[in-house]
């Protein structure tokens, strides 16, 4: 029934100020490929094949806030985007992509590039 999912960030950051990403699964599992996504900020365009790009690198120590939405635009096909900031380095990034889940969406994953702890910040999510 969700047609729309809002992830809100606050403060989030990790040690190394790697990308924080979001990945989607249906009944099989997260998927990790087959993302069209596109991110960008006032010195770096990054495009992604294997999740989401909820924040570009944030340089450590910056936390990340900003909010990912991502709507169901036909049958398993979802349309992702999102703005972000790091503070107090004051970079800010704007995502964009596509995904078509291989069965109905089931599960998402928030996480970071490199494997990376999350060490600060919290996250909550809105279904519609």
């Amino acid at each position: 029934w969700v047609k729309r999912i809002t992830i809100m960030l606050s403060g989030v950051s990790n040690a190394a100020g790697n990308r924080i990403l979001v990945q989607l699964g249906a009944a099989g599992g997260i998927e990790s490929t087959g993302y069209e996504c596109v991110s960008s900020n006032a010195s770096t365009v990054d495009n992604l094949t294997t999740a989401f790009i909820a924040a570009l690198n944030t340089t450590a120590p910056s936390a990340a806030s900003g909010h990912c939405i991502l709507t169901r635009i036909d049958g398993n096909e979802w349309i992702f985007s999102a703005i972000a900031h790091g503070y107090p380095s004051l970079e800010g990034s704007i995502s964009t992509g596509r995904k078509t889940l291989s069965g109905t969406l089931t599960q998402l994953r928030l996480l970071n590039a490199a494997a990376d702890t999350f060490d600060a910040g919290k996250f909550n999510i809105i279904c519609e």
